[in-house]
This record gives structure tokens, sequence and C-alpha cells, in this order.
């Protein structure tokens, strides 16, 4: 059975199946209406022969070149999920420190430089301040995260404000000053992550 990155976020739930799209953690994907009008087209073009696997794959690369990053070769061929579960979607938080993400990635049997390749991948686009508890409570210690540059806390503060830190209503930018520009400097950047 194909599922997660074989399209089957585009499966719509059902009366009798809660599907991944609706699960908690995909709660804020958005442009799901962009990939099924690009599949129409494709369809329209070609019936049959791509895959919405391939459309979303296609997409996210031809997305990253025209933010500024690298062009990648996509492999093609790829066949379409037909099932798609919410408990399929078991991805690991924002909250979880390295060492319990680096662990969901294993189970998934993906290393680390997988998982740091696909969390840190991240770079474009907004995060919501519900997910920004460091700023005002971090590890329920009701205060900031003491690591945090006292600048981005008073910038990201002014964006995401304590009532505003428990909704999905705001958000900020997840990359400071390169929202919408896919940004390299982390590629071009030696880091260390400590388990």
């Amino acid at each position: 059975m194909l599922q997660g990155c074989d399209a089957s976020n585009p499966i719509n739930s059902t009366p009798t199946n809660t599907a991944e799209l609706d699960a908690l953690p995909n709660l804020t994907l958005h442009g799901m209406d962009l990939i099924d009008k690009a599949k129409a087209a494709v369809e329209d073009a070609c019936p049959g022969i791509v895959s919405c696997a391939d459309v979303i794959s296609l997409a996210t690369r031809d997305n990253v070149i025209t933010a500024g990053g690298e062009y990648y070769a996509v492999s093609t061929g790829r066949r379409d999920s037909r099932v798609s579960l919410a408990s399929s979607a078991n991805l690991p938080g924002p909250s979880f420190s390295v060492a319990s993400a680096a662990s969901a990635f294993e189970d998934h049997g993906l290393n680390i430089t997988d998982m740091v390749t696909l969390r840190g991948a991240h770079t474009m686009g907004v995060v919501h301040c519900e997910f920004y508890s460091c700023l005002y409570n971090f590890r329920g210690t009701g205060r900031q995260d003491p690591s945090m540059a006292p600048s981005l806390v008073e910038s990201l503060r002014s964006v995401c404000p304590k009532a505003a830190s428990t909704g999905l209503g705001s958000t900020v930018a997840l990359d400071q000053g390169t929202e919408f520009v896919f940004d390299k400097s982390s590629l071009t950047t030696p880091q260390r992550v400590e388990l």
C-alpha cells in the first residue's frame, strides 16, 4: 500500500475515513487546490499518464527554483496512493527535541541527514504563532527560551503577542527576512547537530 509522499495527502476524507489532509499535523497544509489544478491540466494533455505524486514532486522542485533555489533532478514514474489515513500523519512535531525527532525519523528508516534535510527544507513560508511557546513559556517555565537572541524574541513577540500565541490566526515567517526566497545559506555553512 502506497502512502505519504505517494500523493495520499490530496485524497479527501469520507464519512467513514479521516484522511491525512485532515490530520492534526496537516491542518495548516495549503496549496492543494493548486495541485488539483495542475493535475487536471496534465490529465487534459495526457490522461492517465502522470501521477499526482509526480505533479507534487515537480511542482515542489519548480517552486524551489522560482524562489532562488538550485535546480535538482526529479525522478518520475511514481504511482498514486489509493489510501489516505489520518493515523499515517505521525510526523515529529515542532516541539520535538533533536533527539526525539531523530528517533521518529529512524522509526521510518531515515537517518539524521534525512531528518536535517527534510526538517530544514522549510525555509520558505510561515509558521503559526501557537508553535512559538518558546517566546513566553519555554518548557513550562513561564519565560522565554534563554538560548534565543533577544532581538529575535523582540521581533517575534511584535508579530506574536502572548494572546495570539494560543491560536492559528497569527503567523510569522519561518526564516526571518527570507520568507519568499529559498535560503541557501544553511546549505553552505556546516552545522553541528548534537543528539
